[in-house]
């Protein structure tokens, strides 16, 4: 939904879908940066990082606050 859409606010790159499993094994979606994603590590980025029903809500909220 908002592949494309992001960037690492530390080295620019792409945020791109990450999938996973939590406990009860419902599916998590997040974004995370490629360049932290790629190295597997620290060695190019940080891990940033947002939850996809995170997003979703700040994007409702805004675009409500912006057509009112």
């Amino acid at each position: 939904m908002f592949s494309g859409l992001l960037c690492c606010p530390d080295c620019g790159g792409q945020l791109i879908i990450h999938r996973c499993r939590d406990r009860d094994g419902s599916l998590l979606r997040s974004y995370i940066c490629t360049k932290y994603r790629n190295s597997r590590g620290t060695q190019h980025c940080t891990s940033h990082y947002i939850r996809e029903e995170i997003l979703s809500y700040l994007a409702g909220a805004f675009l409500h606050k912006w057509t009112d």
